[in-house]
This record gives structure tokens, sequence and C-alpha cells, in this order.
């Protein structure tokens, strides 16, 4: 009976039982988190790359339009060096796009500004004549009519 007794004794002794649940985080939502991890290191990737490709649009597109700036300038160039009427200072000036001729460097380039002004956009463009005939262009956008007051950095 003693043997008896002590078992109840120690049953009844104990003042909390034992938690049977783990107190901590459940496995599925572990898992879940995991998940949601990779899934907004996906969408992070994809947003850069998407910012990537919209840049190189962006690149693109201003390169084919300043191309096609300097080629109406240097045509009217040549048209105006027919007749005679060329000069250093001489400027294209239409409805929808500026091309000036900026002030010389320290470099043995040729700068031109170009504002188009159907979008606001400003740009230079460095020309550089190589011994052989050949040309090199490089192209940069600006954010304002710096190019004017010769303010401008070479590419």
């Amino acid at each position: 009976m003693r043997r008896a007794m002590g078992w109840v004794r120690r049953l009844f002794s104990r003042s909390e039982p034992e938690p049977v649940v783990n107190v901590g985080i459940p496995d599925d939502w572990a898992v879940e988190h995991q998940v949601g991890a990779t899934h907004q290191f996906k969408e992070q990737f994809y947003k850069q790359a998407r910012d990537r490709q919209l840049e190189h649009e962006r690149t693109e597109h201003f390169t084919a339009r300043m191309d096609a700036a300097m080629d109406r300038y240097w045509q009217f160039r040549r048209a105006a060096d027919e007749d005679g009427s060329v000069g250093d200072d001489q400027e294209l000036n239409e409805d929808d796009l500026r091309v000036i001729r900026l002030p010389p460097r320290l470099s043995p380039s040729n700068f031109y500004g170009v504002h188009f002004k159907d979008a606001g956009e400003f740009g230079i463009c460095e020309s550089y004549r190589f011994d052989d005939g050949r040309f090199q262009h490089s192209y940069r956008p600006v954010t304002d009519e710096s190019f004017e007051a010769g303010q401008y950095t070479p590419l």
C-alpha cells in the first residue's frame, strides 16, 4: 500500500504538467518562410534583370537618336560647305533638333552638343578622326544645357 501511495503522491505533487507541444516555429512555417525568401530573391533578381534590360533599351534608343541627329548635322554641314557658307560656328537649329559645335578642349576630338527639343533631352557627341580617315563617335546623355556654358566634361 505504501507503494501505491507513493505513486499517487508523485502523480499529484507536480505543480505543472510538462509541455506536450513543442514551443517554437512549426516546421510548415519554416518551409513557408524559406519559400517566401526564395520568392523574394527571385522577384529581386527579375526586377534587376528588367532594370538592366530597360537601361539597355534606353541606351540603344539614345544612341540611335544621336546617330540620326549627327547624320542630319553632317548633311547640313556638307550642304553648307558646297554653298561656301560654312564656318566653325555653324549650328543646325530645326523644329525638333538643335546641334552645335562645342568649344574645343585639350583633346584631339571634336565635341558637339545635341538638344532634342521634342523630348527635352540633351547629349554630347565626341567625334575623333583617326590618321587613316576613320571616325569614332561616342555619345553621352547630359541632364541640361551645361554644354553651352562650356561646363561639359569630355567623355
